[in-house]
């Protein structure tokens, strides 16, 4: 589920940035800066981390590593859609 929602975040993200706007977060937007090959670099390696650690829980205590899916989730999505209604204004 989260790796879905981050190639969905990346794949707006670079369509946005080619229709003329900026990644609205600032510690990727200097990744942006730099390209799409960097950005997406950038997107995968921190999504890495969690889905890693959510798979490592998910072997001691996969009803845990559920719910934390979900709320990683909520989380990403929450914040895509607030930098989402930034672009609306």
């Amino acid at each position: 589920m989260l790796i879905t929602i981050g190639v969905f975040d990346l794949t707006t993200t670079l369509i946005l940035l080619r229709l003329g706007m900026h990644e609205g977060n600032p510690f990727f937007s200097r990744f942006a800066e730099q390209g799409a090959f960097p950005l997406a670099l950038a997107k995968a390696a921190f999504l890495a981390g969690p889905i890693a650690l959510l798979e490592l829980a998910r072997k001691y205590s996969p009803k845990s590593a559920e719910q934390g899916t979900w709320v990683a989730a909520g989380c990403y999505f929450m914040l895509y859609a607030l930098h989402l209604m930034e672009y609306v204004k």
